[in-house]
């Protein structure tokens, strides 16, 4: 709970400071990131349940770093371990 207590606090900072939302923007376009966060933190607590924690905990970190050695999550600019490409004016 510690991580996803923080994350309204910093959503708002970001949202305000750094995008220069006004407050009802920002009220505004934190409503989905909280129904994810919401959501995200109800299937977990289910897969805890469901699978253990370990289970739980290890599986979407392989998922996650497999994804990543391959480049999947990571858009345009390929793998991770790609070597960077010139770009190109």
């Amino acid at each position: 709970m510690g991580t996803f207590g923080a994350l309204p606090y910093f959503l708002t900072i970001l949202f305000q400071r750094v995008h220069a939302f006004s407050a009802l923007q920002t009220g505004l376009g934190f409503q989905l990131p909280a129904l994810v966060i919401t959501d995200g933190m109800q299937l977990g607590e289910r897969a805890a349940t469901r699978f253990g924690t370990r289970t739980t905990l290890l599986g979407p970190g392989v998922l996650g770093n497999g994804d990543e050695v391959t480049g999947g999550g990571d858009g345009a600019r390929g793998s991770a371990f790609a070597l960077p490409r010139k770009e190109i004016r």
